[in-house]
């Protein structure tokens, strides 16, 4: 019942796209649904990938996933980037992975962008580790809306460290762009930043907003140093 639901699912949206697709006879179509056939193609590629549907096929899910990526779809190059990465279904090539990592990151897919940085900030046996294009794609990442890459960077500039040189108004940046989505350790650290006043100007009340906006999400050290601001006469 399910398999059916799905199947329905899936023609429903885009049928005659799909039965082209199973058949073989999509060559007409493609002009026509350029965008829409490549991404029947992805969601194919996928289900023989993982054996949904169909019967697990790593050489059916690579013709399909290489013949949308090929025609731009973000989330087929991801996923054929996978495939190259791990040597499923094809031999292993990590320079091949890279490239469509890259083509797909570039198109604004999250998940490619962070699998960049992460492959360059940790290297493997394929790929030695480079930082400053690890902080490249993590800069990127962040900009597509990643909140662990902000902090991230946050932490690299306020460190000094893995690719960056030291950069405290670099640092409040991002931990300020991870703050206003509201997550509480960059807020903890914005709060570090102006009671230090390092890369802002040292200002304990926003501190202790910052500090105040952490410890109402329940983070423990904001609630420390909050007590200690008080003790310190920070706090009437």
């Amino acid at each position: 019942m399910k398999k059916l639901l799905i199947i329905f699912t899936l023609a429903s949206s885009l049928p005659l796209l799909v039965l082209a697709v199973l058949k073989g006879k999509h060559q007409p179509l493609i002009t026509q649904f350029h965008k829409e056939y490549a991404k029947v193609q992805y969601k194919i590629g996928v289900m023989y990938n993982n054996g949904e549907i169909v019967d697990k096929d790593h050489y059916q899910a690579f013709k399909l996933l290489t013949q949308s990526a090929q025609q731009g779809n973000k989330q087929a190059q991801y996923q054929l980037a996978q495939m190259y990465e791990k040597g499923v279904g094809i031999k292993q090539d990590s320079k091949q992975a890279l490239q469509l990592y890259a083509q797909s990151a570039n198109q604004g897919h999250l998940p490619a962008t962070l699998t960049l940085a992460k492959i360059y900030d940790k290297g493997n046996t394929k790929i030695r580790i480079d930082h400053k294009k690890a902080v490249h794609w993590y800069t990127m990442a962040a900009h597509q809306g990643s909140l662990s890459a902000k902090i991230l960077l946050g932490l690299r500039y306020d460190k000094g460290e893995k690719g960056v040189k030291q950069d405290y108004q670099q640092a409040v940046f991002w931990y300020r762009q991870a703050a206003k989505k509201n997550s509480s350790l960059a807020q903890l650290f914005l709060g570090d930043k102006y009671a230090q006043g390092k890369g802002v100007k040292q200002d304990y009340q926003r501190a202790i907003t910052w500090y105040k906006r952490a410890a109402r999400q329940g983070d423990m050290e904001a609630r420390y140093k909050l007590s200690r601001m008080y003790e310190e006469g920070h706090i009437n």
